[in-house]
């Protein structure tokens, strides 16, 4: 069972693409709204009106459809908005299963993805009081001092992670390979397969999404590759712990997240805690490991990650006066943590596009060495131009005539090491004729091989 956003709902099969504006589905949505989103009278005269709240809206693209979300001002409209839209054979939800796109860039060179913990929701987790959600109305657009993350697409994934449903049987290994389904299911075209994507993971989703890549190793697929992806973990208890301080841990996020420590619950942390204690080791291990970074909680009243256990492979780093559920929503875009969190996505970010470069790199020079097969990579023959040098004849008695000169073209190889087998020439040189008293042949000279 999925929870339920409290002010959100999202519309689904939009179709065709960019026949749904986002003003034309904020203005068919606005009538569910009565007067939440008008300007209110005050009874205080120097506050004659009160500030509405707008609702906000997303329309981004999502495979042959398009995905729209809307905001309400409370949980009353969107209620009635989801009945009235539902009645009238709208595709409209407010659980946000399985994959959803809030951003795209029309042409998009880096995908984000959200996994929210458990008991969570893939838009309310990472929106502050329900409403403003940073990945959605923050970070599409106003990276100017991060350049590499201002054509992104952004998407969110949800996943049955409801404990108090006792009917619900799914746990971490079924949840990594939705995800990685979820994820490879929009990442469709050769541009796409090869984009790096950056997944931010809070609490103990972070650990569904480790388990994804563990996975991705063993079990690659088309439309993701180990090799593309960087992580950001928000307070996710990555190092495990003892059975005492497990359940002390468990106990407090049972309490955060609302549910109530039954049978179920205590059965699905057991092997969270068993999948931490092997995390250094079966990350670590992982070709390639993707590019992390770890921030953890720093209230002292509601901690639950420490910075001992938020650390990967690398150490964590703090975020500054949040707690285990403000650490992934943030008030504004100006807020410190939100700021952290856009230059952690920033270095992610230089590290896989950096990695990418590499591997072309090393996959040209590949052949230029000959890699595979002797000379497998390389023409039947190479060889530099042909040059023949110009003629010259004199007429007149005891004249001087001198044939222009010529140069065999060179053959110019990258790589001090070819291995091949197929033989590098310099081009053939052919002296100019010349006639005439005194008269001088062109000179000519054939091409080099130039090694790097």
């Amino acid at each position: 069972m999925y929870s339920r956003a409290s002010l959100t709902l999202r519309v689904l099969g939009i179709t065709p693409p960019g026949a749904l504006t986002t003003e034309s589905l904020e203005a068919r949505c606005r009538e569910f709204c009565d007067d939440e989103t008008k300007p209110r009278r005050s009874f205080f005269r120097r506050h004659a009106q009160s500030r509405p709240r707008p609702l906000l809206v997303s329309v981004a693209r999502q495979g042959e459809s398009d995905t729209g979300t809307v905001t309400f001002p409370s949980e009353e409209s969107k209620t009635r908005a989801l009945d009235a839209l539902t009645q009238a054979g709208w595709r409209v939800d407010d659980t946000f299963a399985d994959l959803t796109v809030l951003h795209s860039a029309p042409e998009p060179d880096l995908d984000i993805c959200a996994v929210h913990g458990l008991n969570g929701n893939a838009f309310d987790t990472f929106a502050w009081e329900g409403r403003d959600m940073w990945l959605r109305d923050f970070l599409p657009g106003q990276q100017s001092q991060h350049p590499g993350l201002a054509r992104l697409r952004v998407m969110t994934v949800g996943y049955s992670s409801l404990i108090r449903d006792d009917k619900n049987i799914t746990g971490l290994d079924e949840w990594s390979l939705g995800l990685i389904q979820s994820v490879s299911a929009v990442r469709r075209s050769p541009s796409e397969r090869s984009r790096p994507i950056i997944f931010v993971c809070h609490s103990l989703g972070g650990i569904v999404t480790r388990q994804a890549m563990i996975r991705l190793e063993k079990f690659p697929t088309e439309g993701l590759k180990l090799a593309h992806c960087g992580l950001l973990f928000l307070a996710t208890p990555h190092s495990g712990s003892e059975q005492a301080n497990w359940n002390d841990f468990s106990l407090l996020l049972a309490k955060t997240a609302g549910v109530a420590r039954g049978q179920v619950f205590t059965q699905l942390l057991g092997v969270f805690n068993q999948a931490s204690v092997n995390a250094q080791e079966q990350f670590g291990a992982l070709k390639p490991v993707p590019p992390i970074e770890c921030l953890y909680e720093t209230q002292k009243t509601s901690v639950i990650v420490s910075s001992a256990s938020a650390g990967l492979i690398k150490r964590a780093k703090p975020m500054l006066n949040v707690d285990h559920q403000t650490i992934c929503k943030f008030p504004s875009m100006y807020f410190p943590g939100y700021l952290q969190v856009l230059d952690c996505l920033s270095d992610i970010q230089k590290c896989l596009v950096a990695a990418r470069t590499q591997s072309q790199d090393q996959q040209q020079q590949e052949k230029l060495d000959g890699g595979g097969p002797a000379g497998a990579n390389w023409p039947a023959g190479l060889r530099g131009g042909r040059a023949v040098g110009a003629s010259a004849t004199s007429n007149r008695p005891g004249g001087r005539a001198e044939g222009g000169s010529a140069a065999g073209g060179d053959v110019e190889v990258a790589s001090t090491h070819y291995r091949g087998e197929v033989p590098l020439e310099g081009g053939e040189g052919i002296g100019g004729s010349a006639t005439g008293d005194h008269a001088v042949g062109g000179s000519a000279a054939g091409g080099n091989v130039r090694w790097g």
